[in-house]
This record gives structure tokens, C-alpha cells and sequence, in this order.
């Protein structure tokens, strides 16, 4: 089918069949969180009202006796999965499943979704699909200046990856990467960075700057990113272009890059862990969801699903933050978020600049 047909097709599943939680789920994981009901639910409005009732606030009720109730009227977050548009060939397009693993409970489901979709999905099993903090020489080394593709964190967070420096209208030099690697489960601002990270024996001497700006992470609606931005300290140095191997960062991909010709364009990415992986677009517009060590489960929405290539993976943990980039042009397309067992997820460039309110910083050293 074409694009334009797939995006709808995916518009339809995804409001037929209330594969994301609604305000009632949310609200039901928000009642119980203290409870930690493995990231989420999803069930009929009826339930979740019921559910809510029992366990909402003002009840009177043990921790175990919530923990039964919730589990009574909602189905188990694993019964979830991701549904996106995958490239089956030259502007030819299928809907997109992702599951998180073989379960058989799964079936009913998948048979809908080949009836809406007339035989037309592309079907993988991922695995869990979770945040990647955790090599190569120079990627886990102290880097002055600091540049794209190297460890980086927040003081109590292990490593993860330096994706691109951005301002915000003109103002200071700040280096951008995950929410997750540059904060402390939601973090504070004016927290520090190090560059490398603690994972790799970094410590406050190699503080490089400290958390300006964070996107939060919403478990109550979808999330398009994950990206915090920490303001660079004085006499810190930064190379803003630096694509070690490639040349210079140019900029962003154009809007609808993602279209039509998007699977016969290659993808790099520079990591703390895997250094530069290559490989191709397999999906985009991906609804999934991602859990966060010690956080755990977040929905997002437009993600971008990229294969290794050659079965290498295209990523690993400490990967999180990699800026991915065309080889050809060396135009930014996206941040990656997240992996699975073989496929990595990330977050659209453009997207992620958008909800910054940042520009991309390409000049400079």
C-alpha cells in the first residue's frame, strides 16, 4: 500500500482497537502506582472505572488488597504492543507490529489487525523494548573538547551518549542528550553533568555543565521524546560538528524525509557503547512502549524503528542519546531513545528540536 493509505490504516488500529491506555488507564496506574503494577494497565472503561472506585483515593485499603483488585480488572501491560508503518520495499508500505514477546494471549488481537489491515502488517518480535543506559576507545574517554558521540550522564546515572549541541534563541552553548541519562528520574535543574559519565569513571572533576532544560516524561498522555539539555560551563569547549569519521554535521533532514524513499537510505549512528553503527529505517510513526530502569513504563508516539546492519545490532546500553544521521549529507534524522533485541527506536531530530524550542548548533569549536 502507499504511505498515505498506511498512516491511516495505522490511525484506524490504533483507534479501533484502544491499543494505548486511555485517561481511565492512566489514571488507574496513577491510583496504584505505590503499588508498581509493572508500568501500566489497559482495560474497558468499565473496569477502569470500577477499578478506580475501589482503589482511588479515599479508600481504605491494604497494599495487597490493591495490588489484587487492580490485577482483577485490568489486563497485564504485557498484552501491549507497538504499531507503527514499516517499509516493505520501494514506496511500498504495511502496518507495523511490534510485540515485546510470543504470547499467545496476543492472538485475537493480531487477527483483528490483519482483517482491518486486509494481510497487509509486518509483524516482529522485538523483545522488551527499554531504555539504553549502561566500548570503544575514544567514545568512553574524557573528551575536551566534548563532542557528538561520547559518554556523558548525570552524576548518579551510569553512561550515556552526547548527542548534538543546541541554543535556546541565541543564548549559551548547551549539549543535548536523554532525559534519562542527563537527569535522576525527572532530575532538577542546575544538577550536574559529567563528561564521561560515572560508568566510566567520571567524576565531579569532569563535571562539564549542568541540567538547563528537560522535556518531561509523562505517564498520563504519549510522549513524542526523551531530551534534557545541560547549559555548558565556562571554559568548557565543544566541537558542535564533528562527525568523527564522517565530516561535519550539516543540519536536520528536510520535512518528509520520512516518506516514500526512506528504507533506501543508510543510517549512522555515533554511540558511547557500539561507537558507529550503520543500518536502514524499517518503520516510522511507531506508537510503543518503553521502559525506564527504576521509572517504569512510558508510552511514545512517531518513533522510528532502525535494523543493524549486517545483524549487527545498531545499538546496546549507553547507546541512548546517539544522534542518527544520513552518511550522505550528514543531516540529523533522529535521536535514539531506546532498543530491543534487534531493533533500536528513536525519536524524530526535528521533533525533538521542536519540543526543546532549541536550534541545532552546527558552527563552531
Amino acid at each position: 500500500m502507499d504511505l498515505d493509505a498506511a498512516v491511516e490504516l495505522r490511525e484506524r488500529a490504533l483507534d479501533q482497537l484502544g491499543l494505548i491506555p486511555g485517561p481511565r488507564a492512566f489514571a488507574l496506574h496513577d491510583a496504584v502506582s505505590r503499588v508498581v503494577l509493572t508500568g501500566g494497565a489497559l482495560a474497558s472503561a468499565a473496569r477502569v472505572d470500577k477499578a478506580i472506585e475501589r482503589v482511588g483515593t479515599g479508600a481504605a485499603m491494604s497494599v495487597g488488597r490493591a495490588v489484587h483488585t487492580a490485577r482483577s480488572h485490568v489486563t497485564p501491560i504485557r498484552q501491549l504492543f507497538g504499531l507503527g508503518v514499516a517499509v516493505a520495499g520501494e514506496a511500498d508500505f504495511r502496518l507495523a507490529v511490534r510485540y515485546p514477546w510470543r504470547d499467545q494471549q496476543l492472538r485475537p488481537k493480531y487477527d483483528e489487525l490483519c482483517d482491518l489491515a486486509n494481510g497487509e502488517v509486518d509483524v516482529d518480535w522485538t523483545g522488551p523494548v527499554v531504555a539504553q543506559t549502561g566500548s570503544t576507545s575514544w567514545h568512553r574517554c574524557r573528551q575536551r573538547p566534548v563532542v557528538i558521540g561520547s559518554s556523558i550522564a548525570h552524576r548518579h546515572v551510569t553512561a550515556g551518549t552526547v548527542t548534538a549541541f543546541v541554543r535556546h534563541g541565541g543564548g549559551d552553548l548547551e549539549v543535548l542528550s536523554c532525559n534519562h541519562v542527563l537527569t535522576l528520574r525527572g532530575g532538577s535543574l542546575k544538577d550536574p553533568v559529567l563528561q564521561p559519565g560515572p560508568a566510566d569513571s567520571g567524576n565531579a572533576s569532569h563535571t562539564i555543565g549542568h541540567v538547563a532544560h528537560v522535556v518531561p516524561l509523562e505517564k498520563r498522555t504519549v510522549n513524542f521524546v526523551d531530551c534534557a539539555v545541560a547549559q555548558l560551563s565556562t571554559g568548557v569547549a565543544a566541537n558542535c560538528r564533528d562527525l568523527r569519521g564522517f565530516g561535519d554535521l550539516a543540519g536536520v533532514v528536510p520535512p518528509g524525509w520520512f516518506g516514500p524513499a526512506v528504507d533506501r537510505v543508510p543510517v549512522v549512528k555515533l554511540g558511547r557503547t557500539t561507537g558507529e553503527t550503520r543500518g536502514k529505517v524499517t518503520a516510522f510513526g511507531l506508537t510503543q512502549r518503553v521502559a525506564y530502569d527504576g521509572l517504569g513504563s512510558f508510552w511514545f508516539t512517531d518513533l522510528v524503528e532502525i535494523a543493524g546492519a549486517s545483524r549487527r545490532r545498531f545499538s546496546e546500553a549507553g547507546d541512548s542519546g546517539s544522534l542518527v544521521f544520513t552518511p550522505d549529507g550528514n543531516l540529523a534524522c533522529g535521536m535514539l531513545i531506546a532498543g530491543a533485541d534487534r531493533k533500536s527506536y528513536a525519536s524524530k531530530f526535528a521533533t525533538v528540536l521542536s519540543q526543546l524550542g532549541a536550534e541545532l548548533v552546527t558552527q563552531g569549536s
